[in-house]
């Protein structure tokens, strides 16, 4: 077995038959093999995961107070998301470090996640709600998870979240083939010299931006949509019964006013 001893400007990849092949890289100016999964890609992905789940957070609070979520209620919404997003990263990590520019690999697939990807989710998601409410299966409804909540459910809700994610996952990859994607991926980092700015730009700032649209997006997709409308619903109704009540309070007080009058 042969030793391979590299400088610091080159470094290995395994060609299409599994040996090990030289290229010559600079270190210092490009996104390199492990670049996403070394010391410093990793605190990036943690920052990336802290405050993209913080804008769920601020989500629950933006909520009118007679629809907002129980704490509990929104851990098992927001956490199915998290576990979708968390399948859809890691696959994305992987995808991305078996290739020599990894940057471009990830943002290739964030990209094609964040839009086809998303569209998929949706289409999916109603197709499902549909076939659950044909078949009456309230277990598998999206946000349903009984009164009082039930772990149970959540845990079914997750596995078939989960499901879809990679079924939306394995369509992304095929459509990676087509030579656009690459094209477009290569446009976005080629004004970026430094190789831990490029891993910032593709794996925080262009993700952080586009993430918080759409966690905000799919919590709604996720959540009981029939629990809101209910409590709008019946939010209104106590509305327009206070209203009639204070109404006939000011006639009745009119009334007998002109009673003391006369």
């Amino acid at each position: 077995m042969n030793t391979l001893i590299l400088s610091p400007t080159q470094q290995a990849f395994p060609d299409e038959l599994g040996n090990s092949t030289t290229e010559v890289v600079n270190a210092t100016t490009k996104c390199g093999y492990d670049a996403l999964t070394d010391r410093f890609g990793i605190i990036v992905q943690f920052l990336l995961a802290v405050i993209s789940f913080s804008c769920l957070i601020v989500k629950r609070f933006c909520e009118p107070v007679s629809q907002r979520r129980t704490w509990l209620v929104w851990f098992y919404d927001t956490s199915k998301q998290g576990v979708g997003a968390g399948l859809i990263h890691f696959a994305n990590v992987i995808l991305s470090e078996k290739n020599k520019d990894p940057c471009i690999w990830y943002v290739m697939n964030f990209l094609l996640d964040s839009t086809i990807g998303l569209l998929l989710i949706y289409i999916l998601l109603r197709l499902l709600e549909m076939i659950f409410n044909c078949c009456n299966c309230k277990e598998l409804r999206n946000g349903e998870y009984g009164d009082p909540p039930k772990c149970k459910r959540w845990l079914m809700q997750c596995l078939m979240y989960g499901l879809v994610m990679v079924t939306v996952k394995g369509v992304v990859i095929a459509l990676m083939t087509f030579n656009i994607w690459k094209t477009i991926s290569e446009v976005i980092v080629s004004p970026i010299q430094d190789a831990h700015l490029e891993v910032v730009l593709v794996m925080f700032v262009i993700p952080i931006i586009v993430n918080a649209l759409i966690f905000w997006v799919v919590d709604n997709f996720l959540m009981n949509t029939l629990r809101i409308n209910s409590s709008r619903t019946k939010s209104h109704k106590y509305s327009k019964l206070k209203t009639t009540a204070d109404t006939e309070d000011r006639e009745s007080i009119k009334l007998k006013s002109d009673g003391y009058n006369s």
